[in-house]
């Protein structure tokens, strides 16, 4: 079996990098090679400055987040463009957050969400996120 050419611990401290483009590939790795570790190591990444950064960290913190992770992805929600906002919102659904419908309700008075977004936080708030993982919970 061959041996990966980056460890878990390497990738970690790329996340840090200056260079957006190179804390994009390090979550990115990270997140297909240690999905279940990645998820405390990329969630701060939700609100970078790259462009595929933010989607890429709530994909991944609805797939494996836990609980803990639910002030993250509000913040991604309520201060996220372009389709982070959505992305959120689904992965808020998929751990079952109660709040889920709330939050979205409130930012659509609030601000602007680009269309695109609106139509994944209606997918999700109809049930069409992932399936909840686990019980249901308040942050």
């Amino acid at each position: 079996m061959s041996e990966l050419l980056w460890s878990f611990d390497q990738l970690s401290r790329f996340t840090r990098y200056e260079d957006p483009e190179v804390r994009y590939w390090a979550a990115d790795r990270l997140a297909m090679l240690f999905p279940d570790e990645a998820a405390d190591v990329i969630a701060d990444l939700i609100l970078d400055e790259h462009d595929a950064t933010p989607d890429l960290v709530a994909g991944h913190l609805g797939l494996h987040g836990e609980r803990h992770h639910v002030p993250v992805l509000l913040r991604g929600f309520s201060k996220g463009t372009g389709l982070t906002p959505g992305r959120c919102i689904e992965a808020l659904a998929a751990l079952g957050y109660e709040g889920t419908h709330e939050a979205a309700k409130t930012a659509l008075h609030q601000r602007d969400i680009p269309e695109a977004a609106l139509g994944l936080m209606v997918s999700a708030l109809e049930g069409g996120a992932a399936k909840k993982k686990g019980p249901s919970w308040e942050a």
